[in-house]
């Protein structure tokens, strides 16, 4: 009965997992400068790069897919804007050279 007492008890630790997080750096940047485009989207350079960074981002890095996503979404915004602009200000100059065509100016 003392044998049992008296023997010594090893503990084991789990072992220690290390996990490698795979780079986001083009999700990422596609992210950032799609939340930027809407301060800068002027540009029409910033918005395209973001487009460009966030697409390569959601086909080369799984990890990143979330930011990569909204990404696209916020660049594709701020190009549609871009396109609603150039739209409108096409339509208008033509709707100014025909009122001033019509007075036979």
């Amino acid at each position: 009965m003392s044998d049992r007492y008296t023997q010594q008890q090893y503990y084991c630790y789990p072992p220690t997992v290390i996990v490698q997080t795979r780079p986001k750096g083009r999700s990422i940047s596609g992210f950032v400068l799609g939340f930027v485009s809407f301060g800068f989207g002027w540009t029409l350079i910033v918005p395209v790069v973001g487009l460009i960074l966030s697409g390569l981002g959601l086909q080369r890095e799984p990890s990143g897919k979330t930011f990569a996503i909204w990404g696209l979404v916020l660049n594709g915004l701020a190009v549609l804007g871009w396109l609603i602009g150039v739209i409108l200000i096409v339509a208008t100059f033509q709707a100014a050279h025909a009122i001033s065509s019509s007075y036979g100016y």
